[in-house]
């Protein structure tokens, strides 16, 4: 199978795939991904979340992306990861933010 073929086909696959009843649109990931990693997700909805995982690299990249975007944003204000409330930015941190751009 060719590269293009193959292509089409996993294009095909996760079309026929996203509108089954247990999956969770890519765009719905980005809209829950907070509530995954804060566990304000209700057992139904994370599992949702976690099958859709498994199926979408995609999906998968952009959450090892926006973890780790969260850990560098508090390694840079020297705040512990767990009080960044896994997903969550806390308010000093917004402000530390805000008051660091203001002094440019």
């Amino acid at each position: 199978m060719n590269d293009k073929s193959h292509r089409t086909l996993r294009k095909k696959a996760r079309s026929v795939m996203f509108r089954m009843p247990l999956m969770m649109s890519c765009s719905d990931l980005e809209l829950k991904i907070d509530d995954y990693l804060a566990a304000d997700l209700s057992w139904q909805e994370r599992m949702k979340f976690e099958l859709h995982l498994k199926v979408c690299r995609e999906c998968r990249a952009y959450l090892a992306a926006y973890n780790r975007t969260i850990a560098l944003t508090g390694a840079l204000f020297d705040v512990p990861y767990e009080q960044l409330g896994m997903g969550q930015v806390s308010q000093s941190l917004v402000q530390e933010i805000l008051d660091k751009n203001a002094r440019k």
